[in-house]
């Protein structure tokens, strides 16, 4: 049964946080239009949450 090997999720054991974290993206800033859309969204998003409880 070799497709159960390949259906098994990969697993890596890092020694160390330090290890983890340089394997990490880079960060980078966001413009001032995609930190505006992102606050726009996150806005949507809990008044939809919002919507929602009151409806109840």
């Amino acid at each position: 049964m070799k497709s159960d090997k390949l259906n098994k999720p990969k697993i890596t054991k890092y020694k160390s946080f330090e290890e983890l974290k340089s394997t990490s993206k880079k960060s980078r800033k966001l413009t001032d239009e995609e930190a505006l859309e992102k606050a726009l969204e996150l806005l949507d998003f809990f008044n939809s949450i919002k919507n929602a409880k009151s409806l109840n």
